[in-house]
């Protein structure tokens, strides 16, 4: 039990020495115009069809509900599932064909900040998404931090890739 117990103090502490704040981006070019691809992003039912954690929850598993709007700045909706767990998604700056922003709350874990930009790249369109996180001092959320980037990282390059293939 003593070893135990120093062992979970040890990964406290070490939690501490963990960054505090967790941000992923990731970019591609896509052979559509700006105006496309800035829809795909500032359109949140849009998102149904290439957000990759919409796969991780079986039909029937998991309810989307809209707000008010479901496009540009004030649109939003909230998630319920089986594996993704609870939260919302609310647009909080759309400027047309350069950039959406968002918060992203998850229920009981805090919000995040989702940055989804396009800008002209040669004969294309530079899509990128970011993701931040601050998890302060908690040393727990800074492990869950550590697990989650790739996922993270992932979910973005799944994403990108639909995007690709709908713009």
């Amino acid at each position: 039990l003593i070893g135990l117990a120093v062992l979970i103090i040890a990964l406290l502490l070490i939690g501490f020495l963990l960054p505090g704040k967790m941000e992923v981006t990731r970019s591609t070019v896509i052979n559509a115009s700006a105006e496309a691809v800035f829809d795909e992003f500032n359109d949140l039912k849009k998102w149904q069809e290439w957000q990759y954690w919409n796969t991780l929850d079986k039909p029937g598993e998991a309810t989307i509900t809209y707000g008010e709007k479901n496009a540009g700045t004030g649109a939003s909706y909230t998630w319920d599932g089986k594996n993704t767990g609870k939260g919302t998604i609310t647009i909080t700056e759309s400027i047309p064909n350069k950039s959406v922003a968002s918060d992203i709350e998850f229920t009981g874990s805090g919000t995040a900040k989702g940055l989804y930009t396009v800008e002209p790249e040669g004969e294309g369109t530079k899509a990128t998404m970011n993701f931040s996180f601050d998890n302060g001092m908690n040393p727990i959320g800074r492990w869950f931090s550590v697990f989650m980037k790739g996922e993270i990282e992932r979910a973005f390059d799944y994403g990108l890739a639909r995007i690709k293939e709908r713009a």
